[in-house]
């Protein structure tokens, strides 16, 4: 195959990888943005996404395996702490597209040309590379975003205890005061979850539920251990006042804390980068041109 063949090939696969790769990232951004009903309501828009992975997604659930429905549970619990993933995919679903994904992945390659150009072994190489690929990204996808929203809702969850304490303190009861906090609070998952959680109630859940359901979907211990309190007091019929206070203030503790922790931790962090990267830098600089020198002479004499 001459020069220009494997160019006209390489151009035009590396085409054909752009568009597929530009409509395939299409219909799998998620836009997280919390609509005024229930922002994990699935999204009308992801049609295609949804076409690909509910056939094998149903082909999984009517298996009625332990591992598979586990697995599956793990997944939509994963989903609730992120707040939705992928339009509103189901657990099934996000397990249906590891198993679809690193078929698909290693297809498109092999269709396109540079599969028939770099030879087989490279190919088969690259092929079991984007079979793992498509095997892990959804899973650490949705585990890496359940993670990231968790930490946004326990580094917002202060200062919204702050507001609902105000509006306590003014009079206003838990519902009304989160109400009040929904209208004014910034944009975030705490934002979310209180809306959630003031929809429930106005459905007719009872608050004490409605608290509990809040804390299962962040699943963070900590927080979980904040509305368990809450929940109780409103149970006991106490004043959640003084709770929200001393809760606040000691999440912030923790919080300074554990910043101290990641700054000692980060100065043994810099220490190999410091010996591997930038001292042999700065070894060749000063000592280099006396190196150099010292050669010069010796190889004079």
């Amino acid at each position: 195959m001459s020069l220009q063949e494997q160019l006209v090939i390489f151009g035009l696969s590396g085409l054909t990888g752009a568009i597929a790769g530009y409509y395939l990232l299409r219909a799998l951004i998620v836009q997280q943005t919390a609509a005024d009903d229930d922002y994990r309501i699935r999204d009308p828009r992801s049609k295609i996404l949804f076409l690909i992975l509910s056939p094998v997604a149903q082909i999984l659930q009517k298996l009625d395996s332990d591992t598979i429905r586990s697995r599956a549970a793990g997944y939509g619990q994963h989903i609730l702490e992120a707040g939705g993933f992928w339009h509103g995919i189901s657990g099934y679903e996000v397990l249906s597209a590891k198993y679809t994904f690193a078929v698909m992945f290693p297809l498109l390659f092999l269709l396109c040309g540079p599969a028939r150009v770099i030879g087989g072994g490279l190919t088969f190489l690259v092929a079991m590379m984007l079979i793992a690929v498509g095997y892990i990204y959804p899973s650490n996808t949705l585990k890496a975003r359940a993670k990231e929203r968790q930490n946004r809702f326990h580094r917002q969850l202060p200062y919204a205890l702050d507001v609902l304490r105000v509006t306590a303190e003014a009079g206003l009861d838990l519902l009304s005061s989160v109400k009040y906090l929904v209208d004014v609070f910034v944009p975030g998952p705490v934002k979310e979850e209180l809306r959630l959680f003031h929809k429930d109630v106005q459905l007719g859940k009872s608050s004490v539920q409605s608290l509990n359901d809040l804390a299962q979907r962040i699943n963070v211990p900590e927080v979980s251990a904040v509305f368990g309190s809450l929940s109780q007091s409103l149970e006991m019929g106490t004043g959640i006042v003084s709770i929200m206070k001393s809760t606040a203030e000691e999440m912030r503790r923790k919080r300074q804390l554990t910043a101290q922790e990641e700054a000692n931790k980060a100065v043994v962090k810099i220490t190999f980068p410091l010996l591997l990267l930038i001292l042999p830098g700065v070894f060749i600089v000063l000592f280099g041109p006396i190196v150099v020198d010292l050669w010069s002479a010796f190889g004079s004499m």
